[in-house]
This record gives structure tokens, C-alpha cells and sequence, in this order.
């Protein structure tokens, strides 16, 4: 059975994983133009949320069934835009460094002495896999976290960059719980990672160019 506060430990905003200084792609997405309104943004968390669902949660899932160094170097592997991986290993490795100090467990040490040797590269969804089975999540429910979270940031990045007010963002929330439930039952039995939004990717590769920018990612 799961540990319930570990769980809501670990989805907490205060958890420190490193999501709130990254917005998925939404700050070059508002910056080119791409989201300028409140529908734009629930059609952008939406498809952000299928493509952790399809993109991301199969590294975490191999965590349950094989090493996390072979799910981290598949993740590697499959993430192209030096932008989107340079963004999943800081997240990971934030993620990584406070399961270290919360978990003090000998699996989380081993991995993070991996990461700080370069042997692994501590891709963000990989090191999810590790931590919530570090506070005893089942993968279901590891991966229901991790969508969760996935929403929660882009929602917090809407916030501030000034789409939308903190109530409206937990209204967008709410509304978008029926693609929370698709995603989370789709991605049940993939093996396999696929890009379904391949937009976002190619918008948040143009972040670095931005004159201004307030997130890292």
C-alpha cells in the first residue's frame, strides 16, 4: 500500500523538483505567438499532458521493470532537442538531489553518485520512476503523479506569465481532468516512448533565442 504522505509529499509545489523554474515550452510558445489567450493555454496544457503521457511516463515506468541506468539512457536517447534535454537533466537532478536529502536511502545515494560521475545523465522522468518507488508509489500511481505534476507546472507558468489568474488556473485544472484520466490510462501499458506534440518540442527548442526570458526552459 502506498505511503499517502509520501505521495502527496512528492506532488507538492514546495517539493523541490525543479519545475517551477521551467515552463515546458510555454514561455516560447507565448512569445512567438503561438498562445496568446485562455484557449490557447487549455489546448497547450492538454497537449502537454499527452505528450508526458506518451513522451515521458514510458522511462518512468521502465524504472519498475529494469535498471534506472537503462531507462535513463533510452530517455537520452530518445530526447533530440538539446533544449528539452538540457531542461530534463536539470529537473531530474533537482528531483534527484532532494530525494537524496529527504529519502537518505542507499538506491537514491547510488544513483546520485552516478549522476555527479557523469555514468548516468539523471533525466527528469527516469529519476521520477526511482523516487516514487522511494516512497513506495505503485507505478500506477507513479504515474498518475507524475501527470499531475506535468499539468500543475504549466498551469504555474500560465500564472506567471500573466494568461491567467491563480482561480481561473485551478478552473483549467479542474476542466482538464478528463485528459488527466485519458492520458493516465493510456500510458498504462506503453513500452515504447512516441512524440504526439511534436510542436511544443520545436517551439521550446527557440527558447534560448528569446530576449527575455523568465524561465530556464
Amino acid at each position: 500500500m502506498a505511503d499517502v504522505w509520501s505521495l502527496l509529499q512528492l506532488i507538492d509545489s514546495a517539493f523541490p523538483s525543479g519545475g517551477f523554474v521551467h515552463s515546458g515550452g510555454l514561455e516560447a510558445a507565448c512569445a512567438l505567438g503561438f498562445v496568446k489567450n485562455r484557449d490557447a493555454l487549455h489546448a497547450f496544457a492538454s497537449e502537454s499532458i499527452r505528450q508526458a503521457a506518451f513522451g515521458s511516463v514510458p522511462f518512468l515506468s521502465q524504472c519498475y521493470d529494469a535498471t534506472f541506468v537503462e531507462a535513463d539512457a533510452a530517455c537520452d536517447a530518445y530526447l533530440w532537442s538539446t533544449v528539452a534535454r538540457q531542461a530534463s537533466e536539470t529537473q531530474g537532478r533537482a528531483l534527484l538531489l532532494a530525494a537524496d536529502r529527504v529519502y537518505e536511502t542507499e538506491n537514491v545515494r547510488n544513483i546520485a553518485s552516478l549522476v555527479r560521475a557523469k555514468s548516468a545523465r539523471g533525466h527528469y522522468a527516469p529519476i521520477f520512476g526511482v523516487v516514487a518507488q522511494e516512497a513506495a508509489l505503485s507505478r500506477d500511481e507513479a504515474r498518475q503523479a507524475f501527470l499531475f505534476s506535468t499539468l500543475r507546472n504549466v498551469l504555474s507558468a500560465g500564472v506567471r506569465l500573466g494568461l491567467l489568474g491563480p482561480f481561473e488556473a485551478q478552473r483549467m485544472h479542474r476542466e482538464l481532468t478528463s485528459v488527466l484520466e485519458e492520458a493516465h490510462a493510456a500510458s498504462a501499458h506503453l513500452t515504447n516512448a512516441a512524440q504526439v506534440a511534436p510542436l511544443i518540442e520545436l517551439v521550446q527548442s527557440e527558447h534560448p533565442r528569446l530576449s527575455v526570458r523568465l524561465f530556464q526552459s
